[in-house]
């Protein structure tokens, strides 16, 4: 039944042993929940209403749960295809990328300018800490845990910078 009748301890049991292959689960699931997130912040950016139902094409192979996951989370109709779309917004999530065709529902070449003035902004701000970080008075006044907060802020940046580069 559901209780045991040992005497023992759960601070003195054992851990439960992972299954094998739980790790590559894990992390496709982990994937797929990023992608959602994404998904949710480009619908967002691009302000498209929530219920609105939209297409996306990848040539990830999702399993039906994942389809199921994705399609309920997103409000997306899933295409799978060799070859995706060419005016598109790219979703990436680590090994997974969507591609949306948002042509009718935003104005792209008013969202170009818009990913233009962001990636300036992010450049100006990178070579601003760039600029401190090389900073040998900085160095030497600044606390070691600030110096190690503008470098991941550095880091960040330069991964953000990229994402955007992909658009």
């Amino acid at each position: 039944g559901m209780l045991s009748t040992k005497k023992t301890l759960l601070m003195s049991e054992n851990w439960p042993k992972a299954r094998k292959g739980k790790k590559k689960t894990d992390a496709r699931i982990e994937s797929v929940f990023d992608l959602v997130r994404n998904v949710r912040n480009m619908r967002a950016e691009y302000g498209i209403e929530p219920g609105k139902e939209i297409d996306a094409q990848t040539s990830a192979r999702f399993n039906a749960e994942e389809q199921q996951i994705l399609k309920k989370l997103t409000r997306t109709n899933i295409q799978t295809l060799q070859k995706t779309v060419e005016k598109k917004i790219m979703v990436v999530s680590g090994r997974f990328t969507m591609d949306f065709s948002l042509g009718s529902m935003i104005d792209m070449e008013k969202e170009k300018k818009k990913t233009l003035a962001e990636q300036e902004r992010m450049e100006k701000y990178k070579s601003g800490l760039e600029k401190k970080l090389q900073n040998k008075e900085f160095l030497q006044k600044a606390p070691k845990n600030i110096i190690l907060e503008e470098q991941k802020r550095l880091e960040e940046t330069k991964e953000q910078l990229k994402k955007i580069k992909l658009k």
